[in-house]
């Protein structure tokens, strides 16, 4: 398997924000430092049409392959909350032809992960990625949402609960919109274990949903990446587990028309006390 690069860098490339943070004490949620293409999307309907989200609060068009690319304006936290970033968070075409982002917005004076300092925020766009509004918000609650489009204006989202929420902390929590994310409901859990955290969802031919998730324990072991499947639309998912690979790094799968199943993820390591390092990453590539 082989990559080609298919644009220039979209990010901000702030410099400032490309080393680790934190002083004496590492920032273990990476919160400030970014710089990075955290979504990206392709349209079902117009081939070649890409879009490319960063986690320093930008979206890019591109409807010819990846050769052009058009920047949306910034987008802008919701007041109290003071920056934005998108560490594994989804961009997805709804069919109204309308965009759906989410994206984590906290206060970078403070720990991000304290009750009041952040919430999930979710974005729509009308004219394909170029402005948007806020339609949402998930205070307290949020982080690290995955989505998959089910058609029309239904939208699944896998949540990352944050500690001392009411998603019962770093768990995978599912939920359901039915208006295009201007609403969500009928909160449940896909994981029940604290550090199963972090998942992506893509759909798979005939109608089914594959989750990929980290889990970082036992520490010792290092963690790995886990999937299951989904064939009704997120209702109940199947009993088995499938473990693709060792380490961590945000898991990300996608389905072919003949089914074929391809997941990349990072192998990062885990320190001691289950947080991640930051050293050790090489992209996997499993099918």
């Amino acid at each position: 398997m082989s990559w080609e690069a298919l644009s220039p860098d979209l990010t901000r490339a702030d410099d400032s924000k490309l080393d680790v943070s934190g002083g004496l004490t590492v920032d273990s949620s990476g919160a400030e430092t970014y710089g990075t293409i955290s979504t990206f999307a392709e349209s079902s309907h117009q081939p070649g049409k890409f879009w490319a989200g960063t986690d320093d609060g930008l979206v890019h068009l591109s409807t010819d392959g990846g050769k052009h690319w058009e920047s949306s304006e910034p987008l802008v936290p919701p007041h109290p909350y003071k920056a934005l970033t998108g560490d594994g968070n989804s961009i997805v075409a709804l069919g109204d032809g309308n965009l759906l982002v989410a994206l984590d917005a906290y206060d970078p004076e403070g720990p991000s992960e304290l009750p009041g300092r952040s919430a999930q925020v979710f974005f729509q766009s009308k004219d394909q990625g170029l402005t948007w509004s806020k339609i949402s918000l998930m205070p307290d609650t949020a982080a690290e949402t995955g989505l998959v489009s089910l058609g029309g204006l239904q939208v699944l989202a896998a949540i990352r609960g944050i500690p001392h929420s009411r998603l019962g902390g770093k768990t995978v929590q599912l939920a359901d919109s039915i208006d295009g994310g201007r609403s969500w409901f009928n909160f449940r859990p896909l994981t029940r274990v604290y550090g199963q955290a972090h998942a992506t969802l893509s759909l798979l031919p005939g109608g089914g949903i594959v989750a990929t998730y980290d889990n970082r324990y036992p520490y010792a072991e290092g963690g790995d990446v886990r999937a299951r499947i989904s064939w009704d639309m997120g209702k109940s998912w199947s009993p088995e587990v499938y473990i693709l690979m060792k380490g961590h790094g945000y898991g990300s799968s996608v389905a072919g028309n003949d089914g074929t199943i391809i997941t990349v993820a990072g192998d990062g390591k885990l320190g001691l006390n289950g947080q991640p390092t930051g050293r050790g990453f090489t992209l996997q590539a499993m099918r």
